[in-house]
């Protein structure tokens, strides 16, 4: 190959890496009307019980926990065709779990990785809310998991440069189940007004 053509082959795959790159990135970008709730059973009640903006991205709104992580959640939220500019991950419930009665392993170093995992899935444009969750019940161990990742997304927010709305100081006795976690109908329309109060606005 002569000196001419291997020039000639490196100027084309520049040309085409640029564009390709170029694409890539323009498919990437997030779109500026596209808002996306990412929860468990909490926000999917909430959801059902019509306390969400209509016009909100639902598709992404399911119930997940980080160590049965649903195959291609990630890929889904951050589909180039509805890629959102600003995402609620109002999660932990699950994730946190640990029970007395041995149920569930708490918040685990594989908890915070898929954690991770789901963030970094988003644009670098994308504004993101973390929910702090609560547990009110009595079971010392489950609620040593829930402070366990209150603290954990606290420092990675805050590390990130991501918004927190802490739901143990927005609710009352009266918006949670008697099971410490759930919510009750003034429950549900309380995490929804919290959520839509403090969701990140699109630039």
């Amino acid at each position: 190959m002569t000196p001419t053509t291997r020039a000639r082959l490196r100027r084309t795959a520049t040309a085409v890496l640029t564009v390709a790159t170029t694409a890539l990135l323009w498919a990437c970008q997030p779109p500026s009307d596209t808002v996306t709730v990412v929860g468990d059973s909490l926000t999917m009640t909430t959801l059902l019980d019509g306390q969400f903006p209509a016009a909100w991205d639902i598709h992404s709104m399911l119930g997940w926990q980080a160590e049965d992580a649903q195959p291609g959640l990630t890929t889904r939220v951050n589909d180039a065709q509805r890629s959102p500019c600003a995402v609620t991950i109002a999660l932990g419930q699950n994730d946190a779990a640990r029970h007395s009665d041995g149920r569930g392993d708490g918040w685990t170093t594989t908890d915070a990785a898929q954690m991770r995992q789901l963030r970094d899935t988003l644009h670098q444009d994308t504004r993101v809310l973390w929910v702090l969750p609560d547990y009110d019940g009595s079971d010392p161990a489950y609620a040593a998991g829930i402070n366990a990742y209150r603290s954990w997304v606290t420092t990675y927010a805050a590390a990130r440069g991501d918004d927190v709305v802490d739901w143990r100081t927005r609710n009352t006795a009266a918006d949670i189940d008697t099971d410490g976690v759930h919510l009750t109908p003034t429950g549900r329309q309380h995490y929804g007004a919290m959520i839509t109060q403090e969701m990140p606005t699109c630039a």
